[in-house]
């Protein structure tokens, strides 16, 4: 759905003066939403949908209206088909609003209405599974809520009435259980007006009968629909006539249902739908309901809605001039996204709102290329902050969350698995197990990651989950270690809040030009990458797949390091984080700094040793954290010589067998004696009073094979380690 227009809409339907529509920012677009959201907080008391979500499964629904379109008074009759997801179901418990009147319900026993819920007793219990249909007769003026769910107007002085149900609208004019996870398997409309009035409803025309200067519109949706997808549009509509051709099978009559005095305008304007149908098709799987229609209502509001087969279209988005193809972009995708498969509940809104946003994009890049979408991305998709989380939104059409975060999170998406993989999983959830059915952010998660081995859990808990972007301070500079030219990448996580865990691509410009996708998921991190030559030049994100700030910048305390290439015992290369490495004036202190790719670290000393100068001796220990290569360790001392980078060379880690320790106490004196390791140059002493938490003192080193200690608690736990090493 695009929303555009700013009109408050009126509280029940009713004869108006035409407005003068405009189509207004997505600032407004926001502020709408939300007036309306609460108004009709203060109109309509909550409801508990537990228990009529629970116990029934909606199946086939047949709508006989006939509206007053000088005072938008409705008849109704309306049957209602369900099954029963219990054993003994007593009653069917339908959304219906109180300001609609029941005079009677047939196949019901009795019925009562009250809380805008009506609630059928059936003559006899229902078995699991069983089915069951009631019959609704009512009448009253509807009361128009949320976006304007049954609203009177006119253009050029005729009534139009027009219905946006999306997303609790529905029970404001028909009985129905209001909830996008439960579909109707099908429906049947019937819509009754006078001579001159077409009415348009969603799937198939089966007819137009006139009788007593009567017309009945007849349309069938035969195949599964969500009711706030569910609408009628009526007014002296002329027809422009188009078709699609499917790929199999015979044409598709293409329907838009336009205002005489926009006749000429719209033909222009709609003209790009079925081109738009047929590109669509060869990347999401065949039009979904290529058996009845497609096509567009016009109507007052100055947005748009897809309702199934029948996109409900602004008038003042007809000008003559496709200006406006992007919404007919969006609405028509929602063909695939949102009404075939549908957000099971308003907290996954994105899946419908994301995805066609998206599609917008990805016309754009068919009709003018890559550069195209990246200018769309960061144009009319361009996300402020604060934004998110997309699942759960602040606010549930949010423009900025919803429409585009969420459309940048597909195109991240795109970006961590490739196209070929990107277009195959939107094609499989669109043409899967979800089609025709309801589906939520956990379902396209799980879809989506067999598409790829990545791990796309930090994409997801990031941006669908979290808030705002990564912002990432970055620095890189050319090395050679043990002979092979690499490249070093420091990226710096800068942002407020949680940190990101990502994939992220950096383009690295030696003999060849080359991206590749690093991990990067601590505050402070490096990238070792082997090159074959020494680099010239790196850019982080160069193609825009992240949604993501950045700055090259030099790194604080990057003035003066050490660089050490690390093996385990046995020869393995350490990855990324499985060593942590830590200098100071004396053993035991400074901070720890994990590894980067390949086993190599890199020492900032003005972080690491502020007062440390030219000649001072810097005592420099490694420690594995790789549980495959527990207790190996490294421990030794030097002077560096340069003001800049000083490598160390390579260095092997020596496996670090724990010392037999026996403890014996005399009085308050704890005395620890181990066997001598060989190989050792110096024990280290640790001890806590809570092993069970982790933290550990250390008590001092030495190069005996004993400790003494007085202890000063009524428990205290040891550790001695072995140290190898040169001094």
């Amino acid at each position: 759905m695009r929303l555009a227009l700013l009109i408050l809409l009126p509280l029940a339907a009713r004869a108006v003066a035409a407005p003068t529509p405009q189509v207004i920012d997505e600032a407004g677009e926001a502020w709408l939403k939300a007036h309306l959201a609460a108004r009709r907080a203060e109109l309509l008391p909550p409801r508990d949908p537990g228990r009529i979500d629970a116990r029934i499964d909606l199946r086939h629904c047949a709508l006989d209206l006939s509206p007053n379109l000088a005072t938008g008074f409705l008849d109704g009759v309306v049957t209602l088909c369900a099954a029963s997801r219990v054993e003994g179901l007593a009653d069917l418990a339908f959304d219906l609003h109180d300001a609609l009147a029941v005079s009677s319900v047939e196949g019901a026993a009795s019925f009562s209405h009250a809380g805008n819920v009506l609630t059928c007793v059936l003559p006899q219990p229902l078995a699991l599974g069983e089915q069951a249909c009631v019959t609704v007769h009512y009448s009253g003026n509807p009361a128009s809520v949320g976006f304007g769910s049954y609203d009177l107007s006119s253009h050029a002085g005729t009534p139009i009435l027009a219905t946006l149900s999306e997303p609790d609208g529905s029970p404001s004019w028909w009985p129905t259980k209001d909830d996008p996870a439960d579909k109707a398997d099908s429906v049947d409309v019937r819509i009754r007006v006078p001579l001159g009035y077409t009415a348009t409803s969603n799937g198939a025309l089966v007819s137009a009968d006139t009788l007593a200067g009567v017309v009945t519109w007849h349309w069938r949706e035969r195949h599964p629909i969500a009711t706030y997808l569910v609408c009628m549009t009526v007014t002296n509509f002329v027809a422009i006539h188009d078709q699609y051709q499917p790929a199999a099978g015979p044409p598709m009559p293409v329907v838009h249902y336009v205002w005489p005095e926009d006749l000429a305008d719209a033909t222009v304007d709609l003209s790009v739908t079925v081109p738009l149908i047929a590109w669509y098709a060869s990347v999401f799987g065949e039009y979904p309901f290529v058996d009845e229609k497609y096509g567009h209502s016009e109507f007052t509001w100055g947005g748009a809605m897809e309702h199934q087969c029948n996109t409900s279209y602004g008038a003042p988005l007809i000008r003559g001039d496709h200006a406006y193809d992007w919404i007919v972009a969006h609405e028509l995708s929602h063909q695939w996204f949102g009404d075939k498969v549908t957000c099971a509940t308003w907290e996954d809104i994105w899946l419908n709102e994301g995805f066609a946003t998206y599609s917008e994009a990805l016309w754009t890049e068919h009709l003018n290329g890559g550069a195209a979408l990246i200018s769309y991305m960061n144009g009319r998709c361009n996300v402020t902050d604060p934004s998110g989380p997309i699942y759960d939104p602040p606010g549930t059409f949010d423009s900025n969350t919803v429409y585009k975060k969420g459309a940048w999170l597909l195109h991240m998406l795109r970006g961590q698995v490739g196209d070929g993989a990107f277009f195959a999983l939107m094609r499989d959830w669109a043409c899967g197990p979800f089609a025709y059915g309801s589906a939520t952010s956990a379902d396209f998660i799980a879809h989506a990651q067999q598409y790829t081995a990545r791990d796309l859990g930090g994409l997801w808990a990031g941006y669908l989950y979290g808030l705002n972007r990564p912002n990432y301070g970055w620095d890189w500079r050319s090395r050679t270690v043990g002979g092979q030219p690499v490249v070093e990448i420091r990226a710096r996580q800068r942002q407020a809040g949680a940190l990101f865990d990502l994939w992220v691509p950096w383009r690295v410009s030696a003999a060849t030009t080359q991206v590749y996708w690093l991990h990067d998921r601590l505050l402070r991190q490096g990238f070792v990458v082997p090159l074959p030559v020494a680099p010239t030049g790196v850019q982080i994100d160069p193609s825009d797949w992240l949604l993501e700030s950045h700055a090259s910048q030099t790194m604080a305390g990057q003035l003066r390091h050490l660089a050490l290439l690390a093996r385990f015992a046995d020869g393995g290369t350490p990855a990324a984080g499985a060593l942590q490495t830590r200098c100071g004036r004396t053993p035991g202190s400074g901070a720890w700094v994990p590894s980067l790719d390949l086993g190599v670290t890199a020492l900032e000393l003005r972080e690491l040793a502020p007062t440390w100068v030219d000649g001072d001796s810097l005592y420099i220990e490694v420690e594995s954290l790789d549980p495959a290569h527990h207790g190996e360790r490294l421990a030794f001392g030097l002077r560096p010589t340069t003001a800049d980078w000083q490598d160390l060379g390579l260095r092997v880690l020596q496996a670090a067998p724990a010392p037999a320790v026996e403890i014996s106490l005399v009085g308050n004196q704890a005395r620890l004696d181990w066997e001598a390791v060989p190989g050792a140059t110096t024990y280290r002493v640790r001890s806590c009073t809570q092993p069970y938490l982790g933290v550990w003192s250390v008590e001092g080193e030495t190069t005996a094979t004993y400790w003494e200690q007085p202890l000063t608690e009524p428990e205290r736990c040891f550790q001695v380690t072995a140290l190898f090493g040169q001094q």
